[in-house]
């Protein structure tokens, strides 16, 4: 714990007296351009032009002020475009782009769109197997000890090395902490607040608080320090102590969500749920992990005609899954009365049938696959991968 605090240290600037457990202000909208909207979660800030579509940015673009996507790219990655007459205001720049007209840059790095995106909001373009291209997004500040990880269970706290946090619901803060000032003649004393805890020695076994260096002070909203029975300094998010968790074993686990501790349940620090799933889907593990599946526990498939291009595949083809295809996939057909959920949208396929999608991609089974968790549909075509949990394809076997 004690290297782990040197990433603690910060410089001591204001004095000022917060109150524990109480909201701290939001932090202030950033400054955009007329182009762009700012759509806060409790996570995040997320980019959008005015219409409420996502906005990303492009791993490859490396060099400030230059976009490396053109031609068959900028089709499916629509630049954000400027004004000829657009300044340069605050993080955000104007960059000529090579093949013509201007574009908006947000910290060096070019905006776009992705056609796919079904509806205001919709996030297709961001998925674990195409790692390149990134929702364009601030998160909400933190402190150095935590930071805030997307998973597949939302965006979540954590802590400086990804592992999860958790509040008790037995835990109370009372009284205040207060800010000292580095420079000051005279360092006064620090008036704490307290945490009540029922989470005692063989608690803390397996629940290990969020440590607080000595030094450190709060200056992110809504995060304060508060003082333990031992003494210790306890970061605390919007009036609630965080904790890891000893039965983790790798970052974004969630082990410890939902249990019973300390005369009170355990929560892992959730700020925003991930995307609603249709109440039919179930879920299986494999080697790879955990796979997206059918009420009867069989694999999904994603289609993605993209993945075709130079490459025979036996029937499946950029028009979808034709007759031989269908001899072993067998499309994810829709009930008449199904309605959109979250990333999950409705397409009508080339024979005529309401077929479920997820980001944009529809969905098969394989015939093949006898047992639950089987992914046999990955070795016949390339153009089929199994859905993740995470959402996306299976690591190594698509992208785009």
């Amino acid at each position: 714990m004690a290297g782990k605090m040197g990433h603690t240290l910060q410089t001591l600037t204001a004095i000022a007296l917060l109150v524990s457990g109480a909201a701290l202000a939001a932090p202030p909208t950033p400054a955009a351009p007329a182009e762009v909207k700012l759509h806060a979660t409790p996570a995040r800030w997320i980019l959008t032009d005015l219409k409420g579509m996502t906005l990303y940015t492009f791993d490859r673009d490396v060099t400030p002020g230059v976009s490396s996507c053109f031609k068959a790219c900028a089709e499916k990655w629509p630049p954000l475009m400027a004004p000829a007459d657009a300044k340069p205001m605050g993080e955000w720049t104007v960059i000529k782009r090579a093949d013509e007209g201007f574009q908006w840059a947000y910290r060096d790095k070019p905006l776009y769109r992705f056609v796919r995106d079904a509806f205001a909001g919709s996030q297709f373009g961001e998925r674990p197997e195409n790692d390149l291209w990134h929702v364009a997004a601030e998160a909400i500040p933190t402190p150095a000890d935590a930071k805030v990880m997307q998973t597949a269970h939302g965006h979540i706290l954590t802590d400086f090395d990804g592992m999860s946090l958790y509040t008790l619901s037995s835990d109370k803060v009372v009284g205040s902490t207060v800010r000292v000032a580095s420079n000051a003649a005279a360092m006064p004393a620090m008036a704490m607040g307290e945490i009540k805890s029922n989470c005692g020695r063989e608690c803390l076994v397996n629940w290990h608080p969020l440590e607080a260096s000595w030094m450190t002070v709060s200056t992110a909203p809504d995060w304060s320090i508060a003082l333990r029975d031992d003494k210790t300094r306890q970061w605390v998010y919007k009036g609630k102590p965080l904790y890891t968790y000893s039965g983790d074993s790798k970052p974004a686990d969630v082990e410890g969500d939902g249990l019973a501790v300390a005369r009170g349940e355990v929560s892992v620090a959730l700020l925003e749920a991930p995307p609603a799933w249709p109440n039919w889907v179930t879920f299986a593990s494999t080697d790879g992990g955990e796979v997206v599946a059918d009420p009867e526990r069989r694999t999904l498939y994603q289609f993605d005609a993209e993945q075709n291009v130079n490459r025979p595949s036996g029937g499946a083809s950029e028009r979808g899954c034709n007759q031989y295809c269908l001899d072993f996939y067998v499309p994810v057909i829709a009930k008449a009365d199904a309605k959109p959920v979250g990333d999950w949208t409705l397409i009508t396929n080339i024979h005529g049938q309401k077929q479920w999608a997820y980001k944009g991609l529809p969905l098969f089974t394989y015939k093949k696959d006898a047992r639950a968790g089987e992914i046999t549909g990955t070795k016949n075509y390339r153009v089929f991968f199994p859905l993740m949990r995470m959402g996306g394809a299976m690591q190594g076997t698509g992208g785009s």
